[in-house]
């Protein structure tokens, strides 16, 4: 390989991509404690239109919940009331 990442595109390649139908839905996503994608689900075209120039927002208890996605002791910041 010459400095190419295998399957990052640019922001040009994936307006064409999503303008001709082969992108229809984006993960936008984070790992929370387990390793485990957590995130949103979105349309490609609302993707282009509002989150790509603006960006998204994660509640912090997604980073800070168990697999029963309970948060455990110590992280009072991360909880459903504060986000």
């Amino acid at each position: 390989m010459t400095g190419t990442v295998r399957g990052i595109i640019s922001i040009a390649d994936l307006k064409r991509l999503v303008s001709n139908g082969e992108i229809d839905t984006v993960i936008s996503a984070i790992c929370d404690m387990q390793g485990r994608l957590v995130g949103k689900r979105v349309t490609a075209s609302f993707f282009i239109d509002h989150l790509l120039e603006h960006g998204t927002h994660f509640c912090t208890y997604l980073l800070g919940t168990d697999m029963e996605m309970e948060t455990p002791d110590g992280f009072p910041t991360m909880n459903w009331e504060s986000g």
